[in-house]
């Protein structure tokens, strides 16, 4: 008995005492590991961005200025408007992770008296607010090259030709300090506009015209208006101060802050350099928000702006296959710039539905280049004006605010003035 007792205990004692040899993690199991963690990683950051992003939601709408977040619009915008009585309206484009240039802007220029809304632009505003979360450089790059060939495929296409041979590459967008930042933010002007433009829509069928501002200005957050001077300029009758003086707010017109020429031996198309601004009069909002149902019954501008979708020879044409009846061009903008389609430069975007739509008048003689010969009197499309004579056509000669890039080149006088700091804003706003 005791024998087998002691047995059973060295047997027991041997069982408990061996160790068990490691088991061997599979492959399988390793990358499934990695693939978790991995996600994990990726999830927390993509939290973090978005609440980064949705910060700016709570802030307080005024922090000693007039600002307002497009996002948090709602309903109509209902002011009563008069040429001294809150006739510009201000939307800036910015992001949230520089909201010191928005409150820069919003609290010198856009707090002056003739500023009825300063509306600020924001990731939210996107059509992909994680954007800048989702996309790589290659993915970027890979996304560009579609639109590259989808291009090439129309090369009698003078302007998609163009687009084609100066779209964005990569070995350019290498040198940006947020290249995919830079690319997701493209569409973020026209759609902001698109956005606020259905705010003036409302408005309008509320309470008439009067509801719109004299002058929209679509500006960058880096960007600063002499708001007197601005005033002085555009509703000045003497023709010493412009050429133009005959034009008024309810006529339709867009100017450029800054109006670039495309080499004129490839393609008959101006575009505004984005930062420098672009000014929408009344008459031009009226346009942009006006419903579009391009049946035989349409007149006026309607029946102007309908014959885009009978002409795909010229411009760019792959917006008209969104075009719903009802819409306007500005809800057509906000479509295409939300699309996959979409692969233009902001600037690109907001110049060719100006010109192609028919948007603002014709420009043949506004006093820049257009004068020489009147070369472009007989381009439909010439439709985008330029702020006080700027343009930029070449590069070693710009012409009016064209030049006022950064601090140092912005001197007294200057209507607008782009690349500035919000301390810069701050200093020329004390001693404007």
């Amino acid at each position: 008995m005791c024998v087998a007792c002691a047995s059973m205990r060295r047997s027991f004692k041997i069982k408990v005492n061996q160790k068990k040899s490691p088991r061997r993690i599979s492959s399988r199991s390793q990358a499934f590991f990695v693939f978790v963690t991995v996600f994990f990683y990726v999830s927390v950051i993509r939290l973090k961005i978005r609440m980064r992003f949705s910060e700016y939601q709570r802030l307080p709408e005024t922090m000693g200025t007039k600002i307002k977040y497009l996002s948090s619009l709602r309903g109509p915008l209902n002011l009563e408007r008069s040429t001294f009585k809150y006739p510009f309206d201000i939307l800036s484009i910015g992001s949230s992770i520089q909201l010191g240039l928005l409150h820069a802007q919003a609290s010198t220029f856009g707090h002056n008296t003739l500023v009825g809304y300063f509306v600020a632009a924001t990731e939210n505003d996107d059509a992909n607010p994680w954007c800048a979360g989702d996309l790589s450089l290659n993915k970027v790059v890979e996304k560009l090259s579609v639109c590259k060939m989808r291009w090439k495929e129309n090369s009698r296409n003078p302007l998609m030709s163009a687009f084609r041979k100066n779209i964005a590459r990569k070995q350019w967008l290498e040198k940006k300090k947020n290249p995919v930042g830079w690319y997701c933010a493209q569409s973020r002007p026209p759609l902001a506009l698109a956005k606020l433009l259905r705010h003036y829509r409302l408005s309008y069928e509320k309470n008439g015209e009067k509801s719109l501002p004299l002058y929209l200005l679509l500006i960058d957050d880096d960007t600063y208006i002499d708001m007197g001077i601005l005033h002085q300029y555009l509703f000045s009758f003497s023709k010493k101060v412009r050429l133009d003086n005959e034009v008024s707010p309810h006529e339709p017109v867009v100017y450029a802050g800054c109006r670039i020429r495309w080499p004129i031996h490839e393609v008959n198309f101006t575009f505004p350099y984005g930062g420098h601004g672009l000014f929408f009069s009344r008459g031009a909002l009226l346009r942009l928000i006006q419903p579009l149902f391009c049946n035989f019954s349409a007149v006026g501008y309607e029946k102007e702006a309908c014959r885009r979708f009978d002409d795909e020879s010229s411009g760019l044409s792959e917006e008209i296959s969104l075009f719903r009846p009802g819409m306007s061009v500005g809800d057509l903008m906000g479509e295409y710039s939300a699309s996959r389609q979409n692969c233009l430069h902001s600037d690109w975007n907001t110049g060719y539905f100006i010109n192609f739509y028919n948007v603002s008048k014709h420009a043949t003689a506004d006093g820049t280049w257009f004068t020489e010969n009147e070369r472009m009197k007989d381009v439909k499309e010439a439709r985008l004006h330029s702020l006080g004579s700027s343009e930029l056509y070449n590069v070693r000669n710009p012409s009016g605010n064209c030049v006022h890039e950064g601090n140092t080149k912005c001197p007294p006088g200057s209507i607008v003035c782009h690349r500035l700091t919000a301390e810069d804003m701050v200093r020329k706003h004390s001693t404007s």
